[in-house]
Parts: C-alpha cells; structure tokens; sequence
C-alpha cells in the first residue's frame, strides 16, 4: 500500500469536519473553490456552499424574527395582565367590609378578565361575615379540588357546576383557587363558557397570587370584627 492510499483511507470525512472546524477561514481567497461545490437539497438538486450558506442565513434571519415577535407578543401580554392586576388589587384595598371586598373581587375579574362566572365561597360557619358558606355535602362534593393545595383548572363535573355556580350550563371549564386566611378558608371559583378557557394544566401562578392576596385582606376585614 503505497503512501498515498494511506493518506486517502485516513482523510475520513469526520477528519476533513475536524479541520474545517479549526480553520474556518480555509475558503477565503477560494471563490472558485466555493463555487464548485455542491451540497444535495431537499428538492433533490444541487446548490453551491455559498447558495446554502445565504439559505442557512435567511432560515436563521426567519427564525429569529419569529422568536421576538413571540417574545414581543408575551411582554405586551404581560404589560396589559399587570395593569389588570394592579385595577384589581386596588379596588380590593378601596373596599370597605367583606361585601365591598367580594364584589370589588368579582366585577374586576368578570369585567378586565372577559370570564362569565366569578364567586367567593366560604368553607366553614363560625363567622356572621355575609359571605355564601358551602354545606357539608357541597364540600364533599367539592373534595378533591379542596385537596389539591393549590389552584386548579378543567372541566366540571354536573355536580361541582351547580355547587359552584348553581345551575349554569353553559360553562364550559372552570378554575378553582383556594384561600385561606388566619380566620376563614374559602375557595375563588372562575367560569367560562369557552371549553378551553382553563384546561387541565393551564398556569395558575396568577390565580394562587390573587387568592392568597384575598386571603390577607379578608383576615384584615375581619380582625377588628372580633376583637
């Protein structure tokens, strides 16, 4: 085996990657080069290095402007959800009472955040508060949403939509939040006729933040009402 059949066994093409890596100034000053090379396209023609050098360029051009439209797209989301909060959460502190504070809690959210059904239920008697107590079957009916810690999203079952909401059919999916302050547990009951409003899954960041912020001031309002 002669020197050069070595060398041509040994140049592999991982070998000829390898040093195109460590020299990627090798096709300057090689126009020609360039030019008769040819790499197979997906339509089962060939291109030059330098026609599929612009295409990788106009591919990477494409998608990074679909990556900050998108994150163009979440900052003005984000932008107008602040601005509904920051509505919501002063016209929380405005209130006065408890039933100030429940319905300053469902025209915001029924109104900035276009859902059809907005309620704030108590979990336990003790407290002449005024607000709407579940029954002890209700809570049973209620029990694993009650269990879950935290907010959840989905369909409901015919029986948790009359508990919830009474008889309102056309509510599609729902997202529960429980609340919780040092005086009274209650849940914050959202519904809407849109199927897929809240599916299973769906974040709840902001819906946990609100209840627990209700969860603060319904112990505030209720303080001076025991002392």
């Amino acid at each position: 085996m002669t020197g050069i059949q070595q060398t041509t066994e040994l140049l592999t093409a991982d070998a000829v990657e390898a040093y195109l890596r460590r020299h990627p100034d090798f096709f300057a000053g090689r126009d020609e080069l360039l030019l008769r090379l040819r790499i197979p396209h997906k339509r089962g023609s060939a291109i030059s290095l330098v026609e599929r050098q612009m295409t990788l360029q106009r591919e990477k051009i494409r998608e990074s402007d679909s990556k900050l439209d998108r994150l163009m797209r979440i900052a003005r989301d984000n932008d107008r959800l602040f601005g509904k909060t920051r509505r919501l959460m002063l016209a929380l502190l405005a209130a006065e009472d408890l039933m100030q504070l429940q319905d300053a809690l469902v025209e915001c959210l029924l109104r900035d955040f276009e859902l059809d059904q907005c309620r704030l239920l108590l979990l336990e008697e003790g407290l002449d508060c005024g607000l709407p107590v579940l029954s002890d079957a209700e809570r049973e009916t209620l029990a694993p949403m009650l269990e879950a810690g935290s907010a959840i999203c989905g369909k409901l079952s015919n029986a948790e939509r009359a508990v919830l909401f009474g008889d309102q059919s056309t509510l599609g999916s729902a997202a529960i939040a429980p609340l919780e302050s040092s005086r009274i547990k209650g849940l914050i009951a959202l519904g809407s006729r849109n199927p897929d409003r809240f599916q299973d899954g769906f974040g709840t960041l902001f819906l946990d933040y609100i209840a627990e912020a209700v969860g603060v001031l319904l112990d505030k309002q209720l303080k001076p009402s025991v002392e």
